[in-house]
């Protein structure tokens, strides 16, 4: 047979589109059909793709839970060892008052340090030691440090009946603040607030817990003391409450948005946190802690003059007994300050709060423009802040 042969062939040139030659060769239907095929590339595809988005469901929602799922569900995967920090149950107990949310919400954070129970895990009221406030996302907590024995420097800390490692701990060389690290510990941290900016001045709440809820108790917060001569490196001015409470050290105060004002100690005596609030990034960042020293011991005139006296507003260098109103190689000495002179302004600006918490806005080595009088003369000097370690 005779093979056919394309239109465009030289044997074709020069006859008509029309040709019937070239009908009979190229308009036979059917001759150019292709047969039916299995899209398996786009099947395969579609498979590989549902999968991969499976899985990451799947890891996600276990991610979820994990973070999310209460000490209930997640204890009986771990054994408890050493001395234990216990996850607080989101249920709270309230003692007298309307509880606002907020409250609620930042005493569920609370953290109670158990004693050493060994492997047994039983944990009561009676063998805690104190509690613990988380301060970041990445283990940081803060406690009182008479909760911690000579005896146990280092530690186990289960967390959710979990084994885990205390990796550090740093004390706080002006308070008796003590900051731990631990590891694997997953809470939201509490926010931090000053005295001076409560809602309503006095109303606080006080925060523990029992074995299996927080406790929460309205009570009203007063100041510690009257005038008297202060140091201007340690934090010695506290509030108290109108009632005492029986909770243990680390009792933390909350005001009614939930913020952290202070702990408990073991005398009934709330110290204000505020002070720490510039410490906090060394701490987190560095794992260590060092504050900016003056030197000097001091009384507000603020605080300290009678409503019908006329005087100079600011800090008088001074002491009682036998303290030293300027501290030998301080800061303070170095710069010329002596037993007498009147603080009035610091870089400029009056002082009006406590020189402790001021000076905690600097870092050791700044250099301050110190305002002071002497002999009812107004007098500028520099002063270079020194170091205090723990």
């Amino acid at each position: 047979m005779k093979p056919r042969l394309a239109p465009t062939s030289p044997k074709y040139a020069g006859l008509p589109e029309t040709s019937t030659t070239v009908n009979k060769i190229w308009n036979q239907p059917g001759t150019l059909t292709q047969p039916p095929r299995w899209p398996w590339g786009r099947l395969g595809l579609l498979i590989v793709s549902t999968t991969i988005i499976g899985c990451a469901l799947v890891i996600a929602a276990t991610l979820w839970f994990m973070h999310r799922a209460p000490a209930s569900r997640l204890a009986r995967w771990w054994v408890p060892l050493a001395t234990t920090i216990v996850q607080s149950a989101p249920e709270a107990v309230m003692i007298n008052g309307n509880l606002p949310k907020a409250v609620s919400k930042s005493a569920s954070t609370i953290l109670g340090l158990a004693a050493d129970q060994g492997a047994t895990g039983i944990y009561s009221n009676e063998i805690w030691q104190g509690y613990a406030w988380p301060l970041s996302s990445n283990g940081w907590s803060l406690g009182w440090r008479s909760t911690w024995t000579v005896e146990t420097p280092q530690v186990l800390i289960p967390i959710l009946s979990a084994p885990v490692s205390l990796t550090k701990t740093v004390t706080d060389p002006a308070t008796s603040f003590i900051f731990f690290k631990v590891k694997d510990l997953n809470q939201a941290p509490v926010t931090l607030s000053k005295i001076s900016e409560l809602s309503n001045p006095h109303s606080v709440w006080v925060v523990g817990r029992a074995i299996d809820q927080p406790i929460i108790i309205p009570r009203q917060l007063l100041p510690g003391s009257g005038p008297a001569w202060t140091a201007s490196d340690t934090l010695e001015n506290y509030w108290r409450l109108d009632q005492p409470v029986n909770l243990k050290p680390g009792a933390g105060v909350l005001d009614d948005r939930g913020r952290l004002v202070g702990l408990l100690d073991q005398d009934q005596r709330v110290w204000p946190v505020e002070s720490i609030d510039a410490m906090l990034k060394s701490v987190i960042q560095q794992g260590s802690l060092e504050r900016p020293a003056l030197g000097v011991r001091y009384l507000n005139f603020t605080q300290a003059i009678k409503a019908d006296q006329t005087v100079s507003t600011g800090l008088l260098i001074g002491a009682a007994g036998d303290q030293l109103a300027v501290e030998l190689k301080s800061a303070a000495e170095v710069a010329g300050l002596k037993k007498g002179d009147l603080i009035t302004k610091l870089n400029g600006q009056t002082i009006l709060t406590d020189l402790y918490v001021t000076l905690q806005s600097f870092r050791p080595g700044d250099r301050l423009t110190m305002t002071y009088v002497r002999d009812q003369v107004t007098k500028d000097v520099e002063v270079v802040l020194k170091a205090r370690r723990p």
